[in-house]
């Protein structure tokens, strides 16, 4: 597993890569919500991801409450199929804010009132 981040208007765009899977989210977990605790919205990039479970899914679903909870904002960003497919199974969808790509993403920012 691999995360980057980039700092943008006001939030960060992450980028993770690899596994978000029950061997993996214990090391993701401390990077996204430092992230998210410096940040007024989260774009999480997750075109990347090659296998996910529902370990990822609590994760993601982790990071929805914090940022509930402190005002802020978390979207998915192009989502890979392993993690439609586990969203699809858990009826998750509707429980995130997604965009299929960045550019979407930064075209919902500018048209947002």
């Amino acid at each position: 597993m691999q995360i980057t981040t980039e700092e943008q208007d006001n939030g960060y765009a992450i980028v993770v890569r690899g596994s978000l899977a029950i061997d993996t989210v214990t090391r993701a977990k401390a990077p996204l919500l430092a992230a998210l605790a410096r940040a007024d919205h989260i774009d999480l990039d997750l075109s990347g991801v090659e296998r996910f479970d529902t370990a990822g899914l609590q994760l993601l679903l982790l990071l929805r409450r914090e940022a509930r909870g402190a005002g802020r904002r978390v979207r998915l960003i192009d989502v890979s199929a392993p993690v439609q497919a586990t969203m699809r199974r858990c009826a998750a969808e509707r429980w995130f804010d997604m965009d299929a790509t960045r550019g979407d993403a930064a075209r919902a920012e500018v048209a947002a009132p």
